[in-house]
């Protein structure tokens, strides 16, 4: 079912429902008329990914999911967290990178088989994909899996915070290294 309420398209599939705001939707169709095949293959990869955290989710007793697109943020209103263990909850986080791996050798061997240049960049677009979510950042899989992790020695704040801060150092680890090998190829 499909309905329109203020700025919001609403899919409603059974138990999940997705919102997508009408100017996301806009970006996304210009985005794939310019770019069309690596475009394509990033927004493929990316519902893949969160396919496999909606797939878990609701194996482990989510009621309802709602997912809510919006330029460059993806939230997923979960009901059914606090019902999880620890050891669920890490699945779920877990099954949108797992995907990503799991696509990588489908889609090469549909590559191999077909050849086309469109799976080619679905491989690379999954590969980045998961193995950018595994990382311990701030609204990362990886990150939200270290703080589920941390939590069990110290505060919910206090695992933010170290999360946070390792984030901090891995944007300056990047940045040092872009300017630093920049420089090297000036000179």
């Amino acid at each position: 079912m499909i309905s329109f309420a203020q700025h919001w398209i609403i899919i409603q599939i059974n138990r999940i429902k997705i919102k997508y705001d009408y100017f996301t939707i806009a970006v996304i169709t210009i985005c794939s008329i310019v770019f069309s095949q690596t475009f394509t293959a990033c927004i493929l990869c990316a519902v893949l990914h969160e396919a496999g955290h909606a797939v878990m989710l609701l194996h482990f007793g989510c009621d309802t999911l709602e997912i809510r697109l919006r330029l460059m943020c993806l939230d997923m209103i979960d009901n059914g967290r606090m019902k999880r263990s620890p050891a669920e909850h890490a699945v779920c986080i877990l099954a949108g990178p797992l995907i990503n791996f799991l696509c990588i050798p489908i889609f090469y061997a549909l590559y191999k088989a077909v050849g086309s240049q469109f799976l080619l960049m679905c491989i690379r677009s999954s590969a980045a994909l998961g193995f950018f979510n595994i990382m311990p950042l701030t609204s990362t899989d990886g990150g939200e899996l270290l703080a589920l992790l941390l939590e069990k020695f110290i505060s919910p704040q206090k695992a933010q915070h170290t999360i946070n801060i390792i984030t901090l150092i891995s944007i300056a680890a990047v940045v040092y290294y872009f300017v630093t090998y920049q420089q090297s190829k000036l000179f």
